[in-house]
């Protein structure tokens, strides 16, 4: 997870000129509290399908350790996430 959100933003700034795919998408950030310290989490928003998010972190993963697609509930439409570490998890 990166340290604050301009850092993610950042993050997401470099990655997105690097990369025809997620030059095209829009980013968001979101936080949560691991461990007593606040840590954010990037995500390449929207994608039509799994199939296309998944071919953008295909795209990527050579750039980004901790590539992951997840689908939000309801209306909300398919999100790529990016951790800058080895560890990969999804939640269902």
């Amino acid at each position: 997870a990166y340290e604050s959100n301009a850092v993610a933003r950042d993050g997401w700034s470099r990655m997105s000129a690097r990369n025809r795919t997620l030059a095209s998408r829009d980013a968001i950030t979101t936080s949560a509290t691991v461990s007593g310290r606040r840590v954010y989490r990037l995500m390449a928003t929207g994608f039509d399908n799994r199939a296309q998010a998944q071919a953008a972190c295909r795209s990527v993963s050579a750039s980004i350790r901790g590539c992951f697609v997840r689908q939000l509930s309801g209306q909300d439409r398919v999100q790529w996430s990016s951790r800058p570490q080895s560890t990969r998890l999804a939640m269902r």
